[in-house]
């Protein structure tokens, strides 16, 4: 008798420690009051499960914004490639460009030698021709322009001078050197304002591609 009731009174004490102490769905165990009723345990699941919502909101949104910052990674690099290829089709249209100026000065600087040993010094107020702009510094101010040089020959002696017979045979003369002075200064001038338009455009898109960067960046940190 008495041993049956010692199993009884162990059996309950036994039954009570385990009801007092709870499992959490993160394998931590806790005790818990003796009198838990129904409505607390309800209120210990709705906590528990508003724990794991706000774990996997945390989860999804943590992974929405890694996968928007890969998109943008993406799309930057895309624009890196394209304007590398920009920058490399611009620098090749440069030095076509420059070589043509430097082969139209050439031709210049030979014609106006002629002019010059026909009509004296003041060759262009006596042949009423403006005085030439250039947009060269402009050019040459350029951080893009500093791997493009200008190639220019040595001055040397003039090819095929002129040696008219008659004053009127070199009024004619000069006049054609007048005119053909006239075409090449404006088609140097166009090549000139092309060539700044290409690193006008390539300095553009460095300058884009480096802030698209650091918005990038500043966005990671």
């Amino acid at each position: 008798m008495r041993r049956a009731q010692s199993l009884r009174s162990h059996t309950t004490r036994s039954a009570a420690a385990a009801a007092a102490i709870v499992t959490d769905d993160l394998g931590v165990l806790r005790e818990t009051p003796e009198h838990f009723g129904e409505t607390d345990w309800q209120a210990l699941y709705l906590q528990e499960k508003e724990g794991k919502e706000r774990a996997i909101a945390e989860r999804d949104e943590f992974k929405a914004k890694y996968n928007t910052l890969m998109s943008e990674y993406q799309v930057l690099r895309k624009d890196n490639q394209s304007n590398e290829l920009l920058l490399d089709a611009s620098q090749k249209e440069n030095i076509k460009c420059m070589s043509d100026i430097s082969r139209i000065n050439d031709q210049l600087q030979k014609y106006e030698r002629q002019l010059e040993h026909l009509a004296g010094p003041n060759w262009r107020i006596n042949l009423d021709l403006p005085a030439m702009t250039s947009v060269q510094n402009t050019i040459m101010s350029s951080p893009i322009q500093g791997n493009t040089v200008i190639a220019r020959r040595p001055a040397g002696p003039v090819d095929g001078q002129l040696d008219p017979a008659s004053p009127e045979a070199a009024m004619a003369q000069v006049e054609k050197v007048r005119l053909m002075i006239l075409g090449m200064e404006e088609r140097l001038q166009m090549r000139e304002e092309k060539l700044i338009q290409n690193i006008k455009k390539a300095e553009a898109e460095g300058i884009k591609f480096e802030e698209s960067k650091k918005q990038v960046m500043a966005t990671i940190k």
